[in-house]
């Protein structure tokens, strides 16, 4: 396990694109984001690129990855979004070049297969967080300085404040599907870009010691069905030793009296008999969680708690 050096004030971060072509705005407010943390931003010539609906070809989004690793000015690299298009870039990635020069890779949605591949190949931890483009609330700030800026062993907990105009707490309740406290590595992401990687090397071979945790978007029932069938199939959910769900945002199901989402993946997860919770702060909304992908840490699915057992990068 390598871990990267933490961000300090004044640091530069490096902002990229490798999926979506991302618009001039949200690049705009990527950018402002990172300065109001104190951070000077580096934007490659190839970030506003477009082939197709991608963000730039392949050769030109590896070279914008690669320079970002190989500058040793830069401390961190950011997605300014997701899409569709990291598995693109895989199998042409210098993943030496990647291990020699650690530093922390942050985002989420299709980052996923960027984010569990630098882990695979090359045992650096990454993170599964906020991408650049879209809002930074408080929430998402807190996680993400404690984490990334502090070096803190944090513990991870949903927010406890009620919705708007409302006395009790909705949207943000997490509940325990199966109770119990277990230690692992944390290892997880779109469930959909997941089950995409499966079969190729830039996925774990063993998943013994995994808390596993998921998120998905825009996905009908028997979808979110088949891929965690396909994860069941290949012996993923038999070996974890635990599962975090996160939110699984507009997925639904136009199938007349067929299951609810919710039904399908707690039903699925509460036959594995393992430590389990949902409704964690993970996935397509604005307040989430910074995760170290490949970080020991310890579940309490009885309290909907969990946390790291060590800071995730280096603070010396």
């Amino acid at each position: 396990m390598i871990k990267p050096q933490r961000l300090q004030p004044g640091d530069k971060i490096c902002l990229i694109t490798p999926a979506f072509q991302a618009l001039p705005a949200k690049v705009r407010f990527a950018k402002e984001r990172l300065e109001a943390q104190g951070l000077e931003v580096v934007m490659p010539d190839t970030l506003m690129n477009r082939d197709g609906y991608f963000a730039g070809t392949v050769e030109e989004k590896v070279t914008e990855l690669h320079n970002a690793f190989a500058d040793p000015s830069v401390k961190a690299i950011m997605a300014v979004r997701g899409g569709y298009g990291c598995a693109r870039l895989l199998k042409h990635l210098d993943y030496e070049l990647i291990a020699a020069n650690p530093k922390i890779v942050l985002g989420y949605s299709d980052i996923t297969s960027l984010l569990m591949a630098i882990y695979t190949q090359t045992g650096l931890i990454t993170f599964h967080g906020p991408s650049a483009g879209y809002p930074l609330p408080e929430f998402s700030q807190h996680y993400l300085h404690r984490v990334l800026f502090g070096g803190e062993a944090v513990s991870y907990e949903n927010p406890h404040k009620p919705p708007r105009d409302d006395v009790i707490s909705t949207a943000y309740r997490p509940h325990t599907i199966t109770p119990g406290v277990v230690k692992g590595r944390l290892m997880g992401g779109n469930l959909t870009v997941l089950a995409s990687l499966l079969g190729s090397p830039f996925v774990p071979e063993e998943w013994e010691d995994v808390i596993l945790f998921l998120e998905e978007v825009h996905e009908e029932s028997y979808s979110i069905d088949r891929m965690l069938c396909h994860l069941d199939l290949v012996g993923i959910l038999p070996a974890v030793k635990g599962v975090i769900l996160g939110s699984f945002t507009d997925c639904h199901s136009r199938a007349f009296q067929s299951f609810d989402v919710e039904t399908i993946v707690e039903n699925t997860i509460s036959a594995l008999g393992v430590p389990a919770y949902a409704n964690a702060m993970i996935g397509h909304q604005e307040e989430i969680f910074t995760l170290p992908i490949g970080a020991e840490v310890e579940l309490d699915a009885s309290n909907c708690t969990f946390r790291l057992l060590e800071p995730a990068v280096v603070c010396g």
